[in-house]
């Protein structure tokens, strides 16, 4: 009878924690098909998750969204942060209100949001989605700058065979 509850202690435990990431949001796996973005979106969750609220006014602010629906998202619908900035930025993006995204996003989720993305309309490699993602790096502290730097903070040249200026 011991071994039976163990088992069963053991099966509800590893379930538990492979819903949820040992806190109240649920494990954020974004899958948008860009490894980069994936990267960002989920130091944008961590920071996120350490001032919920900060995070919560700062996307009403960027998405002129009222914080209840973000709250909603979050509390009742179980969006990671990181899946409710995906929702917020594909609904500005795509002229699609929130709702209706974060709907189909539930929907799908286990197609991840490149798919969603690309059945917004945002293409990999399109405006839309370069705007994404330097939305995305600058909210993580991430410079949207072109070129490298060297130790000097100057641009560095590169070893290209690009075109000579």
């Amino acid at each position: 009878m011991k071994k039976r509850w163990i088992f069963v202690f053991l099966v509800f435990f590893f379930f538990s924690q492979n819903t949820y990431a040992g806190d109240l949001f649920p494990l954020f796996l974004p899958k948008t098909g860009d490894k980069n973005l994936d990267s960002i979106l989920v130091k944008i969750n961590d920071k996120a998750k350490s001032d919920i609220n900060f995070f919560v006014k700062s996307m009403s602010t960027l998405g002129n969204v009222h914080e209840a629906s973000l709250r909603i998202l979050l509390d009742r619908e179980k969006f990671a942060p990181g899946d409710v900035y995906m929702a917020l930025r594909l609904s500005m993006l795509s002229g699609k209100p929130l709702d209706f995204v974060a709907a189909q996003y539930k929907a799908n989720r286990g197609q991840g949001w490149g798919v969603m993305a690309k059945k917004l309309g945002i293409k990999p490699g399109s405006r839309a989605f370069h705007e994404l993602k330097n939305e995305a790096k600058s909210r993580t502290g991430g410079s949207k700058g072109k070129g490298k730097s060297n130790k000097g903070g100057k641009p560095d040249k590169g070893k290209g065979k690009g075109k000579n200026k």
